[in-house]
């Protein structure tokens, strides 16, 4: 039978896990595996999609916590332009990841690396976003990894952390119930499950933390089943640029709810033209077009992915001749055009 610590029953107290608990045990890192997997598609996946979204094109990404390593297997099959690592203390974990990550196809283009989350030893600023998942919890003193994760996130980096929140005892035994009847949990994922329930934080307590830590910068969220706390982009607040993506949306949007609106005040025939953009909305997700790209894209309206691209040139460009590989300048003139068009400097 699965147990709550009794502190964490009568009085909601956090019960901090075993010391040394790393999950060093094989048979420990493969359970954990199996319940990472049923959560993947509604909890890990949306997450790591969120995450990866904050990767500039030919940015560098860094998994802190990463277990089994979905989440970095996942970005490089779906970037191949970025770089990936991951960070674990368990053996077991790390070794797990190698062996998904051959068998995904991509284990030369992400890097496993055994380090402490709270001080892995890589360079300040190494990251453009770091990010962690349900790792927060393993720490009595959680300022110390957010604090790590925004020195390698450097000053312009983005920082993104979601963990479990420490709910009151009768949600703990309703989401027990949940994950056993439902996600068919083992009796050792449900005691792993219960440890992190009892050992999680609390919003405030987060806030309490980073408001010590002085991570003023830091952002902490709270709701009925996550925290997150998160630090955007310095640099992506500064100016917004409105792309052909953006606009195809909007104009797809305000279509449909003038056809809707059109087809209960005048003809139930404009039921047609609500159908058909419905459908080029959901073909826009799928081929990444919509029906007016090539008019946006002669407007002027540059991509999401070429500002990623533009920002990348510029970065490495502005950063002058180091003996490190540099991108080459736009050689056409569509490429000089939306350099121009970006405002960015290419030397």
């Amino acid at each position: 039978m699965v147990r709550l610590p009794r502190r964490f029953l009568e009085a909601r107290e956090r019960v901090a896990e075993a010391p040394g608990d790393v999950m060093a045990d094989a048979a420990e890192a493969v359970a954990y595996r199996g319940t990472a997997g049923k959560m993947w598609r509604w909890v890990l996946r949306p997450f790591a999609d969120r995450v990866l979204a904050r990767v500039p094109f030919g940015g560098r990404v860094l998994d802190l916590g990463t277990g089994p390593g979905l989440m970095p297997i996942h970005w490089a099959r779906q970037r191949p332009d970025i770089e990936v690592v991951g960070v674990d203390l368990s053996p077991a974990m790390l070794e797990l990841a190698r062996i998904e990550a051959e068998r995904a196809g991509v284990a030369r283009r992400v890097r496993f690396i055994q380090a402490d989350a709270s001080s892995t030893g890589l360079p300040s600023g190494s990251f453009d976003v770091v990010a962690s998942h349900y790792m927060l919890h393993h720490f009595t003193r959680p300022a110390e990894v957010l604090g790590e994760m925004q020195r390698l996130a450097g000053p312009d980096g983005a920082v993104l952390a979601r963990d479990l929140v420490r709910p009151r005892p009768i949600l703990a035994r309703l989401s027990l119930a949940f994950t056993r009847v439902c996600l068919r949990n083992s009796r050792e994922q449900n005691q792993q499950y219960a440890d992190s329930l009892a050992a999680s934080h609390t919003a405030g307590e987060l806030r309490g933390a980073c408001r010590v830590a002085g991570l003023e910068e830091l952002v902490v969220r709270g709701g009925p089943i996550h925290v997150t706390v998160e630090r955007r982009f310095a640099r992506a607040a500064a100016r917004r640029t409105f792309t052909h993506e953006r606009a195809g949306r909007v104009l797809a949007g305000a279509t449909l709810l003038a056809s809707v609106a059109l087809a209960h005040l005048v003809s139930p025939w404009f039921l047609l033209a609500a159908a058909g953009t419905a459908l080029n909305l959901v073909l826009s997700g799928i081929t990444d077009r919509c029906a007016v790209k090539n008019l946006l894209l002669r407007l002027g309206l540059p991509g999401e992915r070429d500002l990623g691209r533009a920002e990348a040139i510029s970065r490495i460009s502005k950063a002058g001749p180091s003996g490190s590989a540099r991108p080459a300048a736009p050689r056409d003139e569509t490429a000089r055009r939306l350099a121009a068009r970006l405002g960015v400097t290419v030397n």
